[in-house]
């Protein structure tokens, strides 16, 4: 069975289909000649497309891991994802029937919208159609420019900045998140969900200043 997670929250049915668009930023241009060229630029962000049932009942076909949870605990969960500041992870894992895993892959992402729809065909139940956009983590690079060449020439070097070496705990202080804190600590903010089960934090969102976060 496959199970889609978001934000570390299992949908209780898997969507039956998952659209993946990559998109490209190539651009065309008209030359004074007449002539058309295209400018070839870097992929451009991939965006995922996917409609979720969201039933009003206990079915025997879906999925719960800490059994039923109401429609409304799913709505005001995606309604969180879609005023989040920061990216969340989505995950698509794959289990054979006796529990174990084949196929698992996750990447950072944002809620850029979502759309809830009831049918009287459906019953109580709801459809979600969700579209998420790939998120891209990027780093700081120093610029030094003064440098000069063995002719004389102006140099710009481009360093990067070397990376901290993360501490082995942290104590959590007042405004802090658990992503702030791990994009700080080790460089990466979506490592907050790991870092939350390692630590036994159920909900990567609720920490309290005085907690003490453990890294391995």
């Amino acid at each position: 069975m496959y199970i889609f997670y978001l934000g570390g929250l299992a949908l209780p049915v898997t969507p039956p289909r998952l659209q993946l668009s990559i998109r490209n930023r190539n651009e065309t241009i008209d030359l004074l000649s007449g002539q058309q060229v295209n400018l070839l630029k870097l992929p451009g962000l991939s965006a995922f497309q996917f409609d979720a049932l969201i039933p009003a009942r206990e079915y025997p076909f879906a999925y719960y891991e800490d059994g039923f949870l109401e429609q409304d605990i799913y709505l005001s969960w995606f309604e969180s994802l879609k005023k989040l500041d920061r990216p969340f992870s989505f995950q698509v894992m794959r289990t054979f029937p006796d529990g174990r895993g084949s196929f698992k892959q996750s990447m950072p992402v944002s809620l850029e919208s979502y759309t809830v729809s009831e049918s009287s065909d459906s019953g109580f139940d709801l459809n979600v159609s969700f579209e998420l956009k790939e998120y891209v983590e990027f780093s700081t690079k120093i610029l030094e420019v003064g440098a000069s060449d063995a002719d004389g020439a102006a140099v710009t070097e481009v360093k990067q900045r070397p990376a901290k070496a993360p501490a082995r705990t942290y104590t959590v202080k007042a405004g802090d998140s658990l992503w702030a804190i791990c994009k700080k600590q080790l460089g990466d903010g979506s490592k907050c969900y790991s870092v939350a089960r390692s630590n036994g934090i159920s909900d990567p969102g609720l920490i309290h200043p005085g907690q003490v976060i453990r890294f391995e």
